[in-house]
């Protein structure tokens, strides 16, 4: 642990999550992914020096355990939900976000395990100035590791409609203008859906796996909306099309209140026999629609 390059990655992950997570000073996406990248340098050492790992096949371990924890949380919302929860259980507040493009920070996993394997080339091997070094940066990785920075009060994520079929399917995208009786629309009533005018936004062939944006959300972790957020009443609308689908009326609030997990932000296409289903989610209600739709353009669409 007393390696440069480890010290260098505990250095960028304390000041990566509690100065420029938030500041503005570097996108979102990068201060995410520096976390990654640094973190699983930081914490396979760690887990290697608490362990007392100094066989190979020790140091693997520790490493594989941080990769295995890893990649479940960045593939499975419901993985990283719970270990939110079992975090909160120690008074330690976590928001963790799957990304599956994170998976890329595990290509510095190699650098982990080598480190694990090296002596401190600043202090002696065996003495008690040794020991006492290697405390505190077992205190500090701990640290740094577990304490990250509090969630914002306010954050906009995205909503995607992701094809798990088997096929790729045309997919037809009509959006309507902003709407305002959210509360009757939550209700089940259509009515208003039925009045607004949507018209035709884009046409694409969604391969399996694959997503296309619906629009976004704000998300208030803490307390009521701000009243200046902007139109706290308004709703989104996009009406999907689709060989085998019912048209679905998929509707979600501009601002939505904090819901168990944050990560609920993609919509299924999803298919059942012959015929192809979406669902809604904590954030989006979906239903199909009761109106009748314009042509969309698109190739294999009315």
């Amino acid at each position: 642990m007393g390696h440069p390059l480890w010290l260098a990655s505990l250095a960028l992950l304390i000041v990566n999550d509690h100065v420029l997570k938030g500041a503005g000073v570097l996108p979102g996406w990068l201060t995410g992914k520096l976390s990654d990248f640094a973190g699983l340098i930081v914490a396979p050492v760690l887990i290697a020096a608490i362990a007392r790992a100094r066989r190979a096949a020790a140091r693997a371990g520790a490493c594989a355990l941080i990769a295995v924890g890893f990649v479940a949380i960045k593939l499975s919302p419901v993985a990283a939900g719970a270990l939110e929860r079992a975090l909160a259980l120690g008074h330690i507040h976590w928001r963790v976000w799957s990304d599956p493009t994170d998976l890329a920070a595990l290509v510095v996993l190699p650098v982990a395990w080598w480190l694990s394997g090296r002596r401190s080339p600043t202090v002696p091997p065996v003495s008690a100035r040794s020991r006492a070094t290697e405390r505190l940066l077992v205190i500090a990785g701990a640290i740094a590791c577990l304490a990250t920075s509090a969630p914002p009060p306010i954050v906009t994520i995205d909503l995607s409609l992701v094809n798990r079929t088997h096929a790729t399917q045309p997919v037809a995208i009509y959006r309507a203008a902003p709407l305002h009786d959210c509360a009757a629309i939550e209700a089940g009533d259509l009515s208003t859906l039925a009045a607004a005018t949507f018209t035709p936004e884009s046409c694409v062939a969604l391969e399996p796996g694959k997503s296309v944006p619906l629009g976004s959300t704000v998300v208030v972790n803490d307390g009521a909306p701000p009243a200046d957020a902007g139109g706290g009443a308004d709703c989104q609308a996009v009406v999907v099309r689709a060989p085998g689908l019912a048209d679905m009326a998929l509707t979600w609030p501009e601002i939505s209140a904090k819901t168990d997990d944050l990560d609920a932000a993609q919509i299924y296409l999803e298919e059942a026999g012959s015929r192809l289903y979406v669902a809604g989610d904590d954030y989006v209600a979906a239903a199909p629609a009761t109106f009748t739709l314009p042509p969309s353009g698109c190739a294999g669409l009315p």
